[in-house]
């Protein structure tokens, strides 16, 4: 009844598999680089063990994987930026050895915007759906109805989208993600136990 008019739009509703709820673990995660461009993330995903975040912990605002990684984005892409402002196929080859790297052993459905390009990756066989329209593109966890042009996007690769066309397709990585019990009881261990039912048929 009121529709949402932008150039691009992000949604999420959250599972809570890391962290409680609260609005401080609420994706889209935004954080602005020293170039003065605002980055926004939402993943729907699980990140199991990834060393370099574990610094990021003192500096967030909640407690979730998901802004972790977004604060390392941001952290690598500053590094980047010391000597010179980045172009788009330099942003996107940082971001896509940060995301083949983060893949490895973790859950990693990711929507990353930078202001001006759109950067989209799942590492799960039905990870992320996408329709391309007359407008542009959607992505979506599962189609949002029932049109049969919604497809499977193809996983283990980073995707550019800049002015609703897809400009950039990444490299395959070899990092597919496949639930294991040892993920599960993880994952079951952070919730309350009043949520782990929703949980585990989730990931049935």
């Amino acid at each position: 009844s009121k529709p949402v008019e932008a150039r691009n739009v992000f949604a999420h509703i959250r599972l809570a598999t890391v962290g409680c709820m609260n609005c401080c673990n609420c994706h889209p995660f935004i954080q602005k680089d020293n170039n003065n461009r605002t980055w926004t993330l939402v993943h729907n995903g699980t990140i199991f063990s990834y060393p370099p975040l574990d610094k990021y912990k003192r500096y967030q605002s909640g407690v979730t994987d998901s802004e972790r990684v977004l604060l390392h984005i941001v952290d690598e892409i500053n590094k980047a930026e010391e000597d010179h402002k980045l172009t788009a196929d330099e942003r996107f080859n940082i971001i896509e050895a940060i995301v083949s790297k983060l893949a490895k052993n973790n859950k990693l459905n990711l929507m990353i915007y930078d202001g001006s390009v759109m950067y989209i990756h799942t590492n799960c066989q039905g990870g992320i759906h996408y329709l391309k329209t007359e407008r542009g593109y959607l992505f979506s966890t599962k189609s949002l109805n029932c049109d049969k042009r919604w497809k499977h996007l193809p996983i283990n690769t980073l995707y550019a989208i800049e002015d609703g066309q897809l400009k950039r397709t990444g490299k395959r990585h070899e990092n597919s993600y496949h639930l294991t019990d040892e993920n599960l009881r993880q994952i079951l261990k952070s919730v309350p136990i009043e949520l782990q039912e929703s949980i585990l048929r989730n990931f049935k």
